[in-house]
C-alpha cells in the first residue's frame, strides 16, 4: 500500500473513531435523560419504559422494541399509544382499557424508514399515550444506529517482529444477537474468512496467520485491519488499526585483509522494521589518508585527540543494506620511496663520479678479409685526478695489432691479456682517446661480446674506480 493511500485510510479510520466518541459521549448525555424521564408522570398516567432492544442496524432493517408499564392513576378509560413523527411506525399501535388503578405492560416495535436513519448515530423521538377521556400524555424514546460494520467490529492484536500469528477480535457491539455471520478481514500482511454467531456483546477471538515475507519489508507503524461482514444477505464495511511494533535491529559483518593493500570491509544491514541510520568510523592518519579510497564518500571526517577518523554514515530502510569498501594502497608510497632511495643514490654516485669512460668499436678492413674490429676507448675528467690507469681486458680467440693510435699503451700484460694506458694527471674536462686493433684468423660469426674496460684514479689521496660501457658486437661474414 502506498504511503498517500495508507494515510487516507488512517484518516477515515480515525474520523470515524472520533465520530465513535462523540456518539457516545451523546448516548451518555441521552441515556442520563432517559434515566431521568424512565419514570413519567402526567396527571392520570404513570409511565415506566424500558428498551428492549433499541440498537437500530439500517443495513439490517430491524426495529427497535420498547416495552411499558402504564398505571392509571385516574378514572378508567380507554388509550392507544402512537407517534407523529413522520418515518417512524409502531407495530402494533397498542390500543387498550385501563380501570382506575390498574396496571398494563405494553410491548410494541417501532420501525424507522432510512431518512429518518440517515446520518444519525443516537437520537429521541417523541410518542404518545392518548385517553378518550384523561386527554394526551407525551413522552420521549431513544434509539441507537449503528452501521453494519460498527455493529460487528473485527481488531487485531499489535505485532511484533517475527510474529507468525496473531489474535483477530470479532465483537457484538450491540443488544442483538446474531447467527452466521460471515467475516472477511484483510491487511498488509494477513487475509481471512471466518464464520460465526454472536449474543450480545459478546466477543470471540481468531488466530489468524501472518504471511512472515510481508512481515519483514513493512516498516513500523500503525496500520490498517479492513473487514466485510455479512448477515442475512445484509453486508457492511468496516477498519480498525493496528501497530507495528517499531524494533531497530542492525546486522554488521566487518573484515580487514592484507598488508601493504589493505582492505576493509563492513556490511551493515537493517534487520529492524523500523528506519535506522548506520554509521561506520575507520581510523586513517593523515599519512595514510593520501592513498586511500572508498566505495561511498565519507559524510564527515573526525579527530579525536592525535586519531583521525572516516565517518560514513545512511539511512537504511527495513531490509536494505549498507556496504562499505576502504582500501590503503602502501605499494604506492612503497614504490614511490624506493625510487626516491634510487634517484637519491644515482645523484649521490654521479656527483661523486670523476671520470667518464666509454667504450664503442668499428669494424677494420683488411687485405686477407679477416675478423678485425677497432676498439675506442674515450677519457674525460670531471674532476682534477692524477695517477690515471686505463686497464682493457683482451677477449679471447682474438690477437692484438701491434700497431696503435697516437697514444700508445703504457704496459701490455700478455699472461693476462691486458692492456694498460697510464697518466699522471687529467684536469677537469680533459679528455684522452685511446684505441687499439684486435684481429681473428679464424674468423668469428655471430654475437662477440667485449667486456667493460677499467679506470683507476686518485682523487684526494684516495683511490676510484670507474667501468665502461659493455659492447656487444653482431659479426657475419661477407660471401
Amino acid at each position: 500500500m502506498e504511503k498517500s493511500s495508507l494515510g487516507r485510510n488512517l484518516k477515515k479510520s480515525y474520523s470515524r473513531k472520533n465520530s465513535f466518541i462523540k456518539r457516545t459521549k451523546l448516548l451518555c448525555l441521552l441515556i442520563g435523560v432517559l434515566i431521568f424521564m424512565s419514570i413519567t408522570s402526567a396527571e392520570n398516567l404513570k409511565i415506566e419504559k424500558r428498551a428492549i432492544s433499541n440498537d437500530i442496524i439500517p443495513e439490517l432493517k430491524n426495529p427497535a422494541e420498547f416495552s411499558l408499564e402504564i398505571t392509571n392513576l385516574g378514572e378508567s378509560d380507554t388509550f392507544q399509544v402512537y407517534t407523529l413523527v413522520g418515518g417512524i411506525t409502531f407495530e402494533p399501535e397498542p390500543t387498550f382499557q385501563l380501570n382506575k388503578g390498574e396496571s398494563r405492560n405494553i410491548t410494541f416495535k417501532a420501525y424507522f424508514n432510512e431518512e429518518i436513519l440517515e446520518n444519525k448515530d443516537v437520537f429521541g423521538f417523541e410518542y404518545r399515550i392518548s385517553g378518550k377521556k384523561t386527554g394526551t400524555t407525551k413522552d420521549a424514546l431513544i434509539v441507537k444506529v449503528f452501521s453494519l460494520g460498527e455493529a460487528v467490529s473485527v481488531t487485531l492484536e499489535n505485532i511484533q517482529m517475527s510474529q507468525k500469528e496473531a489474535k483477530l477480535t470479532v465483537k457484538n457491539n450491540v443488544n442483538r444477537t446474531f447467527d452466521d455471520i460471515n467475516v472477511e478481514a484483510s491487511s498488509l500482511i494477513l487475509d481471512g474468512k471466518y464464520t460465526l454467531d454472536l449474543s450480545p456483546y459478546e466477543e470471540k477471538v481468531f488466530i489468524a496467520e501472518i504471511d512472515s515475507e510481508k512481515l519483514e519489508k513493512l516498516p513500523g507503524g500503525s496500520y490498517m485491519l479492513s473487514y466485510e461482514v455479512k448477515i442475512n444477505g445484509a453486508s457492511g464495511k468496516g477498519a480498525s488499526l493496528f501497530d507495528f511494533k517499531e524494533t531497530t535491529n542492525i546486522k554488521t559483518e566487518e573484515s580487514t585483509k592484507g598488508i601493504l593493500w589493505r582492505r576493509f570491509l563492513s556490511e551493515k544491514t537493517n534487520t529492524g522494521n523500523s528506519v535506522a541510520v548506520v554509521r561506520v568510523s575507520v581510523e586513517k592518519s593523515w599519512f595514510a589518508r593520501l592513498f586511500t579510497t572508498s566505495n561511498v564518500k565519507p559524510s564527515d571526517i573526525e579527530k579525536i585527540g592525535t586519531k583521525t577518523f572516516l565517518v560514513f554514515e545512511k539511512e537504511l530502510a527495513p531490509g536494505e543494506s549498507f556496504e562499505l569498501k576502504v582500501s590503503t594502497n602502501y605499494w604506492i608510497p612503497l614504490i614511490l620511496l624506493i625510487g626516491f632511495v634510487i634517484a637519491f643514490w644515482l645523484i649521490f654516485i654521479e656527483r661523486r663520479r670523476c671520470v667518464i669512460l666509454k667504450k664503442k668499436v668499428a669494424v677494420v678492413k683488411t687485405k686477407k678479409g679477416e675478423f678485425a674490429l677497432r676498439v675506442t676507448l674515450l677519457v674525460k675528467a670531471l674532476k682534477d685526478i692524477e695517477r690515471v690507469s686505463v686497464i682493457e681486458k683482451i677477449p679471447q680467440l682474438v690477437k692484438l695489432h701491434k700497431k696503435f693510435s697516437i697514444i700508445e699503451p703504457t704496459k701490455i700484460d700478455k699472461s693476462n691479456r691486458e692492456i694498460v694506458w697510464e697518466f699522471d694527471t687529467l684536469n677537469t674536462g680533459e679528455e684522452r682517446v685511446v684505441s687499439y686493433v684486435i684481429y681473428s684468423d679464424i674468423g668469428v660469426f655471430g654475437r662477440f661480446d667485449l667486456p667493460p674496460a677499467t679506470a683507476l684514479y686518485e682523487k684526494n689521496d684516495k683511490i676510484y674506480e670507474t667501468k665502461s660501457n659493455k659492447v656487444v658486437f653482431y659479426y657475419k661474414e661477407k660471401s
